[in-house]
C-alpha cells in the first residue's frame, strides 16, 4: 500500500476540515446536464444510455453506474 506524504495528509485534512468537495468523472468533466437532458427527453433506458455514451465520449454503461453514484452521493435514490 502506499503511503501517504505528510505533505498530502495536511492538504488532506484541510479540505475535510473546511468541508471542501472534490469531484471527479462525470460531475468534474461538466456532463451532468447533458445527462439529464437526454433522460428527460429518452427516460432512462439503453438507447438513451447508448446516445448520453456517444455525446459525453463514455461507455454507457460506466456512464449510467458513475451517474447513479452521483445520485446516491446526494441521496437522491
Amino acid at each position: 500500500m502506499t503511503k501517504i506524504t505528510d505533505e498530502f495528509q495536511h492538504l488532506i485534512d484541510k479540505m475535510v476540515e473546511k468541508n471542501v468537495k472534490v469531484v471527479f468523472g462525470l460531475e468534474a468533466q461538466g456532463h451532468i446536464p447533458t445527462i439529464e437532458r437526454i433522460l428527460d427527453e429518452l427516460g432512462s433506458n439503453e438507447y438513451a444510455w447508448v446516445k448520453i455514451g456517444k455525446e459525453i465520449n463514455w461507455c454507457p454503461k460506466t456512464a449510467c453506474y458513475h451517474y447513479v453514484t452521483y445520485l446516491r452521493s446526494l441521496n437522491k435514490i
